[in-house]
């Protein structure tokens, strides 16, 4: 549905592309400080910092989509991100307490760090498609 280039307006494809690209320097960066974190023989305030990183490329992604929201000139597509994003948001949330209590004794707090935003994104994605859909 949203993967056929020619129905995409220039402003979704770059607004994608750049999300994408966002979404895939997350997971680099979570890898990264998950090695450096593990391997490495780093100082506290280092390791504080190194944790930091993934904070920048998922800030990124909020920009992104900001961005892509205020240029928008369709309103009912703009609803549509909108109301994705918060069934995203709104799903990572409740995802984030039910893990919190099922796994409460483990030290799984990084794991879920991890995936909040590849829950996210599949969520609102999902959402999305779902909305196209329903309103063809």
């Amino acid at each position: 549905m949203l993967c056929r280039h020619n129905q995409l307006k220039p402003l979704q494809r770059r607004s994608g592309f750049f999300f994408g690209s966002s979404l895939i320097a997350t997971m680099l960066t979570f890898a990264a400080v998950h090695l450096a974190v593990e391997h490495g023989a780093l100082s506290d305030a280092l390791l504080r910092f190194i944790e930091l990183l993934p904070a920048i490329p998922v800030a990124a992604m909020i920009l992104i989509v900001g961005r892509y929201l205020k240029r928008e000139t369709d309103e009912f597509v703009r609803m549509l991100v909108t109301q994705s994003l918060l069934w995203g948001l709104g799903f990572t949330m409740v995802g984030d307490i039910v893990f919190g209590v099922v796994f409460a004794g483990f030290h799984t707090y990084g794991l879920s760090q991890i995936y909040n935003i590849d829950v996210f994104c599949i969520t609102a994605l999902l959402a999305l498609f779902t909305q196209l859909r329903r309103n063809q």
